[in-house]
């Protein structure tokens, strides 16, 4: 299965949820790693998500950013949402050697503390 993206907007007078739009992928499309727009985004297993807070400023021509994990896809997609429903989702540029030099840092960093050695497994 796939996940479909869903917004859900307030009637502004009365405060209550009057219109849900499915914004990206679409029921019965399955899932899979695709970047785009509306019903041509696929995403597998999505986690959670995130709102990144508003600058203020007008660099963007989308309103709302979100962040959003895709767990099987071992990614992370950034969607970003006008306020026209108008989505548009792309992956977060990923390193594959981020994780080793990010520990390969700490690693460094402990040793010249002096407050720990690197953990080394050892065959017998």
């Amino acid at each position: 299965f796939g996940a479909v993206l869903f917004r859900l907007s307030k009637d502004s007078s009365d405060g209550s949820y009057n219109n849900c739009v499915n914004v990206a992928n679409k029921l019965g499309n399955g899932r899979g790693w695709r970047d785009g727009h509306a019903e041509e985004v696929r995403f597998t297993r999505p986690h959670s998500m995130i709102r990144l807070p508003d600058d203020g400023q007008v660099h963007t021509i989308f309103r709302d950013v979100f962040i959003l994990p895709d767990i099987d896809n071992r990614g992370m997609r950034r969607v970003d949402l006008d306020e026209d429903g108008i989505v548009e989702v792309s992956s977060v540029p990923y390193d594959e050697n981020m994780w080793k030099r990010m520990y390969e840092q700490e690693s460094t960093t402990l040793r010249k503390e002096g407050t720990a050695k690197p953990f080394v497994l050892e065959n017998d």
